[in-house]
């Protein structure tokens, strides 16, 4: 059995799990990413926040998100966020977003 919620109402909930910690933006991001995956493969898509929790994480930059993972940077300081970017995206799921404060991403686990 399946109920329809909107974008509004999935933010909500996201932003409602404690546990979580998502930014508003980072919310609406992953939100946005799984409406997209939906519309791609016309598949729809149990909407989950434990499941989402457990298997999304957000970070305030890439740099971080890579380092988190075991990324050593190999270029000079200049390159290392496409370096960072490129090393994530050949491992996993990588959603980018821009928030108040900065530019943050979302990674899958892996």
């Amino acid at each position: 059995m399946f109920v329809t919620i909107t974008k509004f109402e999935a933010v909500e909930r996201l932003m409602a799990d404690e546990y979580a910690g998502w930014s508003r933006e980072g919310a609406e991001a992953i939100v946005e990413w799984i409406e997209s995956v939906e519309e791609d493969t016309s598949d729809e898509i149990a909407f989950c926040p434990v499941a989402i929790r457990c298997e999304w994480s957000e970070y305030a930059s890439v740099q971080e998100a890579a380092r988190e993972y075991g990324w050593v940077p190999e270029s000079h300081e200049d390159d290392w966020d496409a370096e960072a970017m490129e090393w994530l995206r050949d491992r996993t799921t990588v959603i980018e977003f821009d928030s108040k404060r900065n530019a943050g991403v979302i990674v899958a686990g892996f």
